[in-house]
């Protein structure tokens, strides 16, 4: 899965340095005061720069390991974003973890795997000495290698791989690795500035946009396509209000023979060509890879069920794309990026559109896109909605029915088991509630025990392979929530594990013979 991790990086930051919702005292501007100051004596000791040195040592020791190298990201920006001072602060790792959970999804998206990893090694890292799970020992002596900011000597005693006890002893210098294995992009440091501006621009500006189309600029753009291409120009330029609509023209007018091949493939590949030409093909990977955005991804795939005769430009929502193009041209100074000068003023004018001989048909931008930073995502309403009215439903950049957002409560068991996909059937539970499903759906309980239920149901009576089956495991939190009560999660697990236990010990990465926990959490 993927992360944003500069726009996570920044929006951590800026909440450990914000005052927090609860005080521990009656006094607010005294308890606020108190915690400003706590937060400064704490930086640099344990702030960003202290996460950063954490994320870049962790990943040089999870090269070495086999780590989730993902969770260790996260667990360096995590760990200690909720510390009140530099001194043993209990509770400071539990605090990152609850943070943690309140971002995810919106801020970030990883699979319940890597997330039980990293809760439970924000959770212990200042309690616990040593650890089996590669990801989670990585998290820790990554952690403790950075003892020397405190005028602590790291003791390899207390780490728990291989790797980080010889760099502890002096044996490997790893910041003389990660210094010398930075990628270098081939672009100077003003250049990557210009890259990090255009990107944004391209992205929320053009690719996010909702405003109505500039019709003027956009045919405009069509009209110098077409000439880049050498072809006559159109007789006529159609709008419509959304893909949707522009399928129904296509299938009913005359619009004479499809000339995508000419107006987009053929230019763009004698542009890609000249760019690979002056820069080489690995730095203009490299740009395309900086400019990809999988939010827009995801909204070609989403909106991409014509047939694949009937061939068109994304207009703004191929906005990465042309973003590399643009920065080609602004900034590396390749002129020949100019003959796809048009079809880059129609992605910052309208929406989808369709080149024929006789006609172009272009659509109107979105009246409404929600997402969760990465993919379509709405929890209240359409995550799409053209200004036909035409909507679409998706959480998690999937599809799912309009009554699944509109009225949860009111899908039957019967619906949910009928989806098609796992994928919707989990987005499907989790809006229906997991326990209220575990129940309504009379799922079985395979077996119970100390460590917590584990719950099995088949979806399909007539089909055997392993998605068709879900495995859930009820456990109990040990901590109490503020009201004294104690909060029940449902973690789902392989269909063919049989025991609470061994379902417990996967979320951690163990077989079930070595999850043995001393404190519960």
């Amino acid at each position: 899965m993927n992360v944003d991790f500069e726009r996570l990086w920044q929006s951590v930051t800026h909440q450990y340095y914000a005052p927090w919702n609860s005080t521990d005292g009656p006094d607010l501007a005294s308890s606020f005061f108190t915690l400003w100051q706590n937060r400064l004596a704490t930086e640099p000791l344990n702030g960003p720069d202290h996460w950063r040195r954490v994320e870049q040592v962790g990943l040089f020791i999870a090269a070495r390991t086999g780590a989730d190298a993902m969770v260790v990201r996260l667990f360096a920006l995590f760990h200690d974003s909720r510390r009140r001072n530099i001194d043993r602060d209990e509770g400071h790792g539990m605090r990152g973890a609850e943070y943690a959970l309140t971002l995810r999804g919106d801020g970030y998206q990883i699979s319940e795997e890597q997330f039980q990893l990293l809760i439970y090694a924000c959770c212990w890292h200042s309690e616990q000495e040593h650890h089996d799970n590669p990801t989670i020992a990585t998290c820790w002596d990554a952690d403790r290698l950075d003892l020397g900011r405190l005028g602590i000597i790291p003791d390899p005693r207390f780490l728990s791989t291989e790797i980080s006890r010889e760099i502890a002893k002096g044996l490997i210098d790893p910041w003389e690795e990660i210094s010398r294995s930075t990628p270098e992009t081939g672009l100077t440091k003003a250049q990557s500035a210009r890259l990090s501006h255009l990107r944004c621009h391209w992205r929320h500006k053009v690719g996010c946009s909702t405003l109505p189309a500039n019709r003027k600029v956009a045919e405009d753009g069509v009209r110098s396509a077409y000439d880049a291409a050498c072809l006559k120009q159109p007789r006529s330029i159609i709008w419509v209000n959304s893909p949707g609509e522009a399928w129904q023209v296509i299938k009913t007018r005359e619009l004479g023979k499809a000339v995508w091949i000419h107006v987009l493939n053929d230019v763009r590949n004698q542009v890609v060509d000249q760019i690979v030409g002056r820069i080489g093909i690995k730095l203009f990977a490299e740009i395309q890879r900086q400019f990809s955005c999988p939010l827009l991804e995801n909204i070609r795939d989403i909106l991409n069920p014509e047939p694949t005769d009937l061939r068109r430009s994304h207009g703004c929502h191929g906005a990465d794309s042309f973003g590399a193009l643009d920065f080609c041209q602004r900034v590396l100074g390749i002129e020949e990026v100019r003959l796809m000068r048009g079809i880059m003023e129609v992605a910052k004018a309208a929406g989808w559109w369709w080149p024929f001989s006789d006609a172009c048909v272009i659509t109107e931008r979105p009246l409404r896109i929600e997402h969760n930073l990465e993919k379509l995502h709405c929890v209240t309403g359409p995550a799409l909605e053209f200004r036909d009215g035409s909507t679409v439903y998706a959480l998690d950049g999937r599809l799912v029915p309009e009554k699944l957002i509109r009225q949860p409560k009111s899908l039957i068991i019967r619906e949910i088991l009928r989806m098609p996909t796992w994928g919707s059937r989990r987005l499907a539970i989790e809006r229906y509630g997991m326990e209220r499903f575990l129940t309504d759906s009379k799922a079985r309980i395979i077996h119970s025990d100390d460590f917590g239920t584990l719950y099995r149901k088949k979806f399909s009576n007539d089909r055997e392979e392993a998605e068709n089956w879900m495995a859930v495991v009820k456990v109990v939190n040990a901590t109490p929530e503020r009201d004294g009560s104690f909060r029940d999660y449902f973690l789902q697990v392989p269909p063919e594990i049989e025991t609470a236990r061994e379902a417990v010990a996967w979320t951690f990465g163990l077989e079930s013979p070595e999850y043995a926990p001393g404190i519960e959490t």
